[in-house]
């Protein structure tokens, strides 16, 4: 999950705070919106036009000057220089998110999953590989759902 800083966990899930996940701000070169702005001074109303998933198709509305986005840091090349795309921040504001994962406490398949998916995440977010932690789970204990099958 990607949520604000303290976001409450709701009761009935465990949690694990992985990484922040800093936002920056990106607008076209064609924009002066460069360095730090005041968001008033920089005469910038902040309406939605638009909400886009996919970063690609974010960065190429961006590029047309359709607006500024907001994106997540580890989304942008690593070099913007020739893109058409700047980076710039805002006064007084700081945009972060955290990854956090939220999971059942409880479930036939939680102690073989977790540390899988601990390990992946490790790889894939922080960069830092671990080996998974080893637990022995009867072969029984992952078929042991009302229906069956793996829960």
């Amino acid at each position: 999950m990607l949520v604000p800083p303290h976001t409450r966990v709701p009761a009935d899930l465990a949690a694990t705070r992985l990484a922040p996940e800093p936002l920056t701000l990106v607008a076209s070169i064609q924009t002066p919106l460069t360095g730090t702005v005041a968001l008033k001074a920089a005469g910038v109303p902040f309406t939605v036009a638009v909400e886009v998933l996919e970063t690609e198709l974010q960065l190429q509305l961006i590029r047309a000057g359709i607006g500024v986005g907001i994106i997540l840091r580890r989304a942008l090349p690593p070099r913007l220089q020739g893109t058409g795309l700047q980076t710039f921040t805002v006064a007084d504001l700081s945009l972060a998110l955290e990854a956090w994962l939220w999971h059942r406490r409880t479930g036939p398949v939680i102690a073989v999953t977790m540390p899988l998916i601990e390990h992946l995440v490790s790889v894939l977010l922080l960069g830092k590989p671990t080996a998974p932690r080893e637990r022995h789970v009867p072969l029984a204990a992952l078929t042991s759902t009302p229906t069956g099958g793996l829960g």
